[in-house]
């Protein structure tokens, strides 16, 4: 039993020594978590100069990141009364880019981020940043009433999970059960029992109708719960280790037989897929091409027949 005590002791010294003795880290939080903190100060001292030399990288492709291109094609075999819809899907990326390295978080705890929609959505994927899949990661998305309404795993084998966006985002999708998003106020968070190290600064959230809330929210539950208290003061980069992405569509209306266009629709990388459906005359359409990847050009081949 005294030599339990003597070690409480020693935590205890030892503890509030890594956090400047009586600062707010001592008085506000669990010493384990002090040791974090002090941890993190480090941590991103650490990647000051890096975390600039990433920021004009960023600056200098920036051009070439934003970049948007157009998608088009023809259409043929139209009669006289006929009329066909085309609906361009595209499952758009509506998050913040990461563009500075990251700082550690404990495990056994939900940290993410808070934002408003303006209109509503289709919610299509939830990401992760691949460097905070350091076991069994699960992402969720809680509406404003604090009521879960979406999650998937993310397993470290990265069963099921998409990796195609790896190269070009960083971060690893999962397909969610399309789901209508009303306008309102959500928070998403990833649950982790081992080191988070989601928390990064980002330069500037451009998306129309996404605002930010509460950038750096956590959860110390010990399970899957709604990151809701703030601690921007320690990480103010953000936690954005978890992420969401939403479908949406371009529709465009064709009479008659010609090309068309879809002017600056998609970005680089992105994933599309194109439809048609009858609109008058009960015409029967077959699309060529009509699904692919964007490649950093222009996409002009899809052609639509119609008898």
């Amino acid at each position: 039993m005294k030599i339990a005590s003597y070690i409480f002791l020693l935590v205890v010294v030892l503890s509030l020594t890594a956090c400047g003795g009586d600062g707010p880290c001592a008085a506000s939080f669990a010493f384990k978590y002090c040791l974090d903190q002090s941890s993190s100060s480090s941590s991103v001292t650490s990647s000051s100069s890096s975390s600039q030399s990433n920021s004009s990288q960023s600056n200098s492709s920036q051009g070439s990141s934003g970049q948007v291109y157009s998608v088009g094609g023809s259409v043929s075999g139209l009669r006289s009364g006929q009329a066909i819809n085309i609906s361009l899907n595209r499952p758009a990326l509506f998050i913040p880019q990461p563009t500075e390295s990251p700082a550690p978080f404990s495990g056994g705890s939900t940290i993410g981020w808070s934002f408003t929609l303006e209109s509503s959505r289709t919610l299509t994927y939830l990401g992760l940043y691949n460097t905070d899949l350091n076991a069994d990661t699960t992402v969720g998305l809680w509406n404003s009433s604090g009521t879960l309404i979406a999650s998937t795993i993310f397993p470290v084998g990265l069963t099921g999970v998409d990796q195609t966006d790896l190269s070009s985002s960083g971060f690893l999708w999962k397909s969610v059960t399309s789901q209508s998003l009303p306008a309102g106020q959500y928070t998403i968070g990833a649950y982790s029992m081992d080191d988070h190290f989601g928390a990064y600064g980002i330069t500037s959230v451009t998306t129309a109708g996404l605002n930010l809330v509460g950038t750096s929210l956590y959860n110390l539950s010990g399970a899957v719960a709604k990151p809701e208290d703030d601690f921007s003061a320690v990480y103010a980069n953000g936690f954005y280790g978890p992420n969401l992405r939403f479908g949406s569509s371009v529709q465009k209306t064709m009479s008659a037989d010609g090309s068309f266009t879809f002017d600056a629709a998609l970005a680089n990388s992105d994933i599309y897929a194109l439809t048609v459906s009858p609109l008058t005359g009960s015409p029967v359409c077959m699309v060529t091409s009509g699904n692919g990847k964007v490649n950093a050009t222009n996409v002009s081949g899809i052609t639509i027949r119609c008898n």
